[in-house]
């Protein structure tokens, strides 16, 4: 009885407790219920209420995982709307953190479903499939869990991906099968009327228009039934742009896209308002109202670049394109078909991409350049020939017939239309190839007969040839001089704004060729030094692997430029000994030659390694050199095969002289791949050369940098800090084994990395590389300039460009020096010390003041308003005992380090040196001009011990107090 009794209560008990779990379970549920219902309503019209409502929503169950995980999923909603892609994968991946699908089949789902939109913004597709795959087999695990509406969901985001992916096939079965389930439940208005919308873009991409059309109009008819505003106004804006395209727009057309664009600006959603905008832009265009159209266009695109939406940046350059084309502003259109050309690359957007080559065919005729608008309209055949489009359309139209049997008919119909049109374009395309081909034709006849006059003139100067190089000899020297002047006086006129622009671009070639001949002044010199003997070889032991690196390095500016794939390995080769302006010159004219013969889209290889005693240097290049083309008279002076090949000049030959000088030796040949190989070798080793052919290493006079103790653990006291700026790490390490044995060194891989360290660390000099990622150099030489911790620092810019546009801008900014890539390190070391050297005379120069003078100890503004300020402080605290070197630093601004460095660069003092340096001018001033005794001087000027007021005077003058004023009054 006993035993009944107990089962009895127990049961009861159990049922209470289940009761009270159930009850607990679906108040939670009501609250997820009221928090998703509550985020929806206020989602599109105030997404900011709608984010606050959540955060505030339910704190009875601010420790719940499953409130919290939904919370977390609107948090990412919110940034979703906003196209904050990184805040929203956060936020849906912390929602997902301790979430199972039986937790929350919907949120799980929502979750996956979600990340894979972002990342097929973001175009990162393997990580939205992933997403994808993840949801399908969480369905596809709990079938008696699962329902219809995660299934509709899962089969949307399926469409949008291979939407994105141009699979058009597999977008639409998706689609379809989404829209299926949707059917058959009767409900669900606005999911109805996103897939239709989807469906809609579809076939408007297919250019079906008509189809399309018939979508989203089903799409604004359920969206108006069911008071979904914001579902209305995007398929309003979607049946306008069709309606644009079959040239019937109306009114009431232009009127919906106007409240479409003040809808979606009122609830900030930016991809929309965007949409709205470009339709407008098209519609002004349409009624000729081309200003304000292009003013629409550039606030579209600007709100693109803000949400990083590269598609709609793509399509919206290609129709700001378009306009300038029909305003025959050809040079803007060219500017922004490019870009669009561009980013379709990108995004792999062929058919885009075809699109804006035929238009930069058009205006290249139309400018009549018509060798390159026949590549561009060569290379836009090419890729429509390889596009499957009408292939496409068939698949897609099967799979709609097995949904939508009933609009068979309609479909053949179309898809006779498209086959009519597409063979007409096709055709449009073969005549623009034929006329291309004829204006080829023109071409190459007229390149006849210039090849024939230059065989003609050939004759004539192989009569000289034999002269040209004891000429050159005897009289380079004196060309240096002229040159001088014709390079100065034509620079000087290219940039006289009164002189006609004609004339200006005039002297500008001029000024060019100027330049160019200087080089090959320099090389005429080195062959007749070395065929008279004059040349002596100055061998040291070095880092040849560094140096060979930073060579190669320096010519991948260029590499970028032409498109060619530059690939060159470097082996350490340890205890080399070699005549470093012999490896550069050999090096630098060998991977000039190759640049020079290399085709854009080419490929280059150099490898360097040590066999035994030697270097093995090897670069071989792709060419489109001829059998005629001797390859074993390269290294003859100015050899040219023919008129259609360019000279190899005396750079070659030099390389000739200098290898056989350095006891090596060098050959060129073909490979059976249309390739040239070069391959030159030298021995590295101490004991091939003579004892009068070895130097020691240069030294250059650095100066002594002071740390304060803040940094003394990061920073070697006893030397100055340079601080190397280039994202190339060959650069950068060939740079800092040549300065660290004078120098602390600091490196630096991007622009910010640079800003950050030279605010930090207050670097004595900076090399810096202009062409750098995040930030470039000039950018960063600029804001280093303009700041007044760090203006005071010499900066040296390299530059692998050779035109002075990027050496003026970065002088511009107050960059101190300059030098061009490839560069001697001799000639960068002589440019550092030289920098440094002028910062130690001003630095002595300030010892010798008594007076602090701002002007007469700075080079620049910044600096002199800084000394300004620093002497504005003194005036202000010197007096008084209690200013210490921590108060000075707050009142200026800086931390300890900071202020250190900067007087100590600025004045050669550090912090507190500098105040007692100030104090005692002023006690030196106040002995002079008053009648004050010793120690009410000292307590005036901040000192409270007279005697150690006493010491520090005679420190620094050299006499005491009462012997300097007794010797004043005198």
């Amino acid at each position: 009885m006993n035993r009944i009794c107990l089962i009895i209560i127990l049961v009861f008990f159990t049922g209470m407790v289940h009761s009270q779990n159930e009850t607990k379970r679906e108040k939670k549920d009501l609250a997820i219920d009221s928090m998703r219902s509550h985020f929806k309503r206020l989602y599109f019209s105030a997404p900011d209420d709608a984010l606050g409502f959540v955060k505030n929503a339910f704190p009875e169950y601010s420790s719940d995982d499953l409130i919290k995980a939904w919370k977390d999923h609107f948090k990412g909603t919110y940034y979703f709307n906003q196209r904050n892609a990184d805040s929203c994968i956060f936020y849906y991946k912390k929602s997902l953190r301790n979430l199972n699908f039986e937790d929350d089949p919907m949120l799980f789902n929502e979750n996956h479903v979600l990340l894979s939109q972002v990342y097929i913004v973001k175009r990162e597709f393997e990580e939205a499939l992933d997403h994808l795959k993840t949801a399908e087999n969480a369905i596809e695990h709990h079938e008696n869990v699962a329902n219809n509406d995660l299934k509709i969901n899962l089969y949307r985001a399926f469409g949008n991906y291979y939407n994105d992916n141009f699979d058009s096939k597999n977008a639409i079965d998706y689609y379809l099968k989404s829209f299926e389930l949707l059917e058959k439940d009767g409900e669900k208005e606005q999911t109805t009327v996103n897939v239709l919308v989807n469906l809609g873009e579809l076939f408007y991409q297919l250019k079906d228009y008509e189809q399309a059309y018939s979508y989203f109009m089903k799409g604004k008819e359920l969206a108006s039934t069911a008071d979904f505003t914001f579902g209305y106004h995007v398929c309003a804006i979607r049946a306008a742009d069709v309606n644009l395209n079959l040239d019937r727009a109306t009114d009431s057309d232009k009127e919906a896209v106007l409240n479409a664009e003040e809808f979606f600006k009122g609830i900030n959603a930016l991809p929309y308002l965007v949409q709205a905008k470009s339709l407008r832009a098209k519609m002004l265009v349409e009624s000729d109202e081309f200003e304000e159209a292009e003013d629409i266009f550039i606030e579209a695109i600007e709100l693109s670049e803000m949400m990083k939406d590269v598609t709609s940046i793509m399509n919206l350059e290609l129709r700001l394109a378009d306009l300038y084309f029909e305003l025959e502003q050809y040079a803007e259109s060219k500017i922004h078909y490019l870009r669009a050309k561009e980013l379709a690359e990108r995004l792999k957007n062929d058919a885009l991409r075809s699109q804006a080559l035929l238009q930069l065919a058009k205006i290249e005729a139309a400018t009549v350049n018509y060798e390159l608008a026949y590549e561009y309209l060569n290379e836009h055949v090419k890729i429509n020939d390889s596009l499957s489009e009408l292939r496409q359309e068939e698949v897609v139209r099967d799979l709609e017939a097995k949904y939508k049997s009933e609009q068979q008919e309609q479909e053949i119909r179309m898809l006779t239309t498209e086959n009519a049109l597409a063979q007409q374009e096709q055709k449009n395309q073969r005549n623009l190839l034929w006329a291309g081909g004829i204006l080829a034709l023109l071409g190459l006849i007229f390149l006849y007969i210039l090849y024939r006059n230059r065989q003609h003139t050939a004759k004539k100067v192989m009569e000289v040839e034999r002269f040209k190089s004891r000429l050159f000899a005897n009289i380079s020297h004196e060309l240096r001089t002229p040159l001088t002047l014709i390079a100065g006086y034509s620079e000087k006129r290219a940039k006289d704004s009164k002189v006609q622009q004609t004339l200006r671009e005039e002297f500008e070639v001029i000024n060019r060729n100027s330049q160019r001949l200087v080089t090959l002044v320099d090389q005429i010199l080195d062959v007749s030094k070395l065929e008279a003997g004059q040349l002596k070889m100055s061998v040291s032991k070095g880092e040849l692997s560094l140096l060979l690196r930073s060579i190669a390095s320096s010519f991948q500016h260029i590499a970028n430029e032409k498109e060619i794939i530059f690939d060159y390995q470097v082996s350490e080769m340890e205890e080399s000994w070699y005549d470093k302006d012999a490896i550069e010159k050999i090096t630098t004219n060998v991977l000039s030659n190759a640049f020079k013969y290399t085709p854009d889209g080419g490929t280059i290889s150099m490898r360097a390694e040590r066999s035994e005693n030697l270097l093995l240097l090897k670069v071989e290049n792709e060419t489109q050199l001829d059998d005629s083309v001797q390859i074993d008279k390269w290294f003859t002076r100015f050899y040219q095969s023919d008129v259609h090949q360019s000279g190899v000049g005396i750079g070659l030959s030099l390389v000739k002289e200098l290898v056989d000088l350095n006891r090596g030796t060098i050959s060129a040949s073909r490979t059976d791949h249309n390739s040239v190989v070069v391959k030159v070798s030298i021995p590295i080793d101490r004991t091939s050369y003579n004892e009068d052919e070895l130097v020691n290493n240069i030294e250059y006079p650095t100066n002594k940098a002071i740390v304060s103790s803040e940094a003394a653990s990061l920073l070697d006291i006893d030397k100055a800090i340079l601080l190397v700026v280039d994202d190339n790490s060959d650069i950068r390490n060939f740079i800092a084994s040549e300065f660290k044995s004078e120098f602390k060194i600091i490196e630096a891989t991007n622009g910010q990395e640079a800003l950050d360290s030279a605010v930090e660390v207050i670097p004595d000099i900076i090399i810096l590389d202009i062409s750098m990622p995040i930030l470039s150099g000039i950018e960063v030489s600029k804001q280093l300039k303009s700041d007044e911790r760090t203006s005071h620092i010499p900066i040296v810019m390299l530059t692998a460009k050779d035109d002075d546009s990027d050496k003026l801008e970065g002088l511009k900014t107050g960059a101190d020096d300059y030098i061009t890539k490839p560069f001697k390190i001799e000639n960068l070391k002589v440019r550092v010390a030289n920098l440094l050297k002028i910062r130690e005379q001003l630095r002595e120069r300030y010892s010798n003041e008594v007076i602090l003078k701002p002007k007469d100890i700075t080079l620049d503004k910044v600096d002199e308003k800084f000394l300004e300020k620093i002497q504005q402080i003194m005036d202000n605290n010197l007096t008084s005992p209690e200013f210490n070197v921590q108060e000075f630093c707050d009142l200026a601004g800086m931390s300890r380090m900071q202020l250190h460095r900067k007087l100590k660069a600025l004045t050669g003092n550090s912090t507190s040196e500098f105040i007692r340096t100030q104090r005692l001018n002023m006690a030196a001033s106040l002995l002079l001009n008053s009648d004050a005794t010793i120690s009410e001087v000292g307590y005036a000027v901040g000192f409270n011990d007279p005697s150690y007021f006493t010491k520090r005077f005679k420190d620094q003058f050299g006499i005491s107090p009462s012997e300097y004023g007794a010797g004043s009054k005198k």
